[in-house]
């Protein structure tokens, strides 16, 4: 498949999580900045997502998912451990023409959730190879370097003390040292 990336406005609107442990927790603490109606389904929650579930009024529901759960989702995020279910919400979703994503499982995906890094007004997506930078927007902060001379852009994103060097369309995560790194938060793409 070939993902086209944009940005897409989700504040007031119902954003459906299915799963309750650390990756759905993860997804959760993700979406919190952009303001969604967040509702989260599961069997069990881990004890991270109910205090925030209290702080941000997020809607958890201690139950099986059901075909009926997603009626009414602007997207659905599949972060369960059971493929079994994730399958099951994928199709649901397809059927219904509603964005589904399944963690770790891009063929089920009909959007992918990238790895955020955030600093400021600067945004940065990654795709899970860390190799390609999917967009990023930012702010007259300076974060963003160009070399016409070399043709080369760097995003600089400082709390994890790393560059995004760019030229002729190949992107390459460098770290202080120069090394080729491709760090813990890309674990949260797709």
């Amino acid at each position: 498949m070939n993902y086209f990336p944009f940005f897409i406005d989700v504040e007031d609107k119902q954003v459906l999580i299915i799963g309750g442990g650390q990756v759905a927790l993860r997804k959760v603490e993700k979406l919190l900045d952009f303001k969604p109606k967040l509702r989260v389904i599961a069997i069990d929650f881990c004890d991270e997502l109910k205090n925030l579930a209290k702080e941000w009024h997020i809607e958890l529901i201690q139950k099986e998912v059901e075909y009926a759960d997603i009626k009414g989702a602007f997207c659905v995020i599949a972060a369960t451990d059971n493929s079994l279910v994730n399958s099951k919400v994928s199709e649901w979703c397809k059927n219904s023409n509603i964005p589904v994503n399944v963690v770790d499982d891009i063929k089920m995906c009909s959007f992918i959730f990238p790895a955020l890094v955030k600093k400021d007004n600067l945004w940065g997506l990654f795709d899970k190879t860390g190799k390609q930078i999917v967009d990023f927007k930012y702010n007259d902060l300076g974060y963003i370097a160009s070399n016409n001379k070399n043709a080369m852009n760097l995003l600089v994103i400082p709390d994890y003390n790393m560059i995004v060097a760019e030229s002729d369309g190949k992107y390459a995560l460098i770290n202080s040292s120069g090394e080729e790194k491709v760090p813990a938060i890309l674990d949260d793409a797709y």
